[in-house]
């Protein structure tokens, strides 16, 4: 199995975000959409695991929620920062005209984070539940897929949280960021 990230940690924003892109983000996608066809299949084929296929769901679309926020909003707001630092910007003198947000883009990261964890903790109560056996095949392929996105998801919350949003902070600190 690939583990995503698993060289030492890129100090330069765009080569973190661009690894994240090829090794992860990309992972996450293909597996999101493989997991949607199976939960589809259990759901047409047994009524026995529907609270666990429900759970599987909720983290889809917190996943999802997650996909379409970092690429309408935080990927053009770290375009826009990076644009800032390199021509020198200082928002603190710029009389109020930023209107990047930019506590807000460090909290709607977190509250990302915490919507995707607590749908991991809630998929693995409701996977021990399941006593449906035998398993069917969809069933299986289901929980390999959800398994590989909890160690791809586990290990892309890691490396924002450890490095992106310092990553961010520090630029934020470097334009005087403010609100």
């Amino acid at each position: 199995m690939h583990h995503a990230l698993s060289a030492p940690l890129p100090q330069d924003l765009q080569h973190l975000l661009s690894r994240l892109q090829e090794e992860a983000y990309q992972q996450v996608s293909n597996l999101y959409d493989q997991a949607g066809v199976y939960i589809t299949e259990l759901e047409s084929q047994t009524t026995g695991m529907s609270a666990y296929t429900e759970h599987c769901a909720r983290l889809l679309r917190e996943i999802s929620g997650y996909q379409r926020l970092r690429r309408l909003v935080l990927l053009p707001y770290i375009k826009e920062l990076l644009e800032k630092e390199e021509d020198g910007h200082d928002c603190s003198a710029c009389g109020g005209g930023c209107t990047l947000s930019h506590s807000s883009r460090i909290r709607e990261i977190r509250e990302a984070h915490l919507g995707i964890r607590n749908g991991l903790t809630a998929l693995q109560a409701g996977s021990i539940q399941v006593a449906h056996t035998p398993y069917p095949e969809s069933y299986s392929r289901l929980r390999a897929a959800m398994a590989q996105l909890q160690e791809i998801l586990l290990g892309i919350l890691f490396i924002e949280e450890s490095a992106l949003i310092p990553m961010l902070t520090e630029l934020q600190q470097k334009i005087r960021a403010h609100g």
